[in-house]
């Protein structure tokens, strides 16, 4: 939503000794380069089915709290949780 996010989907480890848990890029950070279609622009919301496949709803648009800039077109993509593909 803003510059220098690095990541616009990540993950938070669920044990972190420090307290201080780190978020990941997820599923990597080759998914999250800005303006490759391919990868993901801008994820505004998550759905998980039973068959645990995580769809993720991507915008296209970049900075969109202060000089919204469509990158990309929107897409729905869909990840299996079980096999990470």
């Amino acid at each position: 939503f803003k510059k220098g996010v690095p990541a616009t989907l990540a993950k938070i480890p669920l044990r972190c000794k420090t307290g201080r848990p780190t978020l990941s890029p997820f599923p990597c950070w080759s998914l999250q380069e800005e303006g490759n279609c391919a990868a993901f622009q801008s994820v505004v919301d998550l759905f998980l089915d039973p068959q645990d496949i995580l769809w993720v709803l991507d915008t296209g648009i970049v900075n969109s709290l202060e000089e919204p800039v469509r990158k990309c077109p929107p897409k729905v993509v869909a990840i299996n949780l079980k096999t990470g593909k």
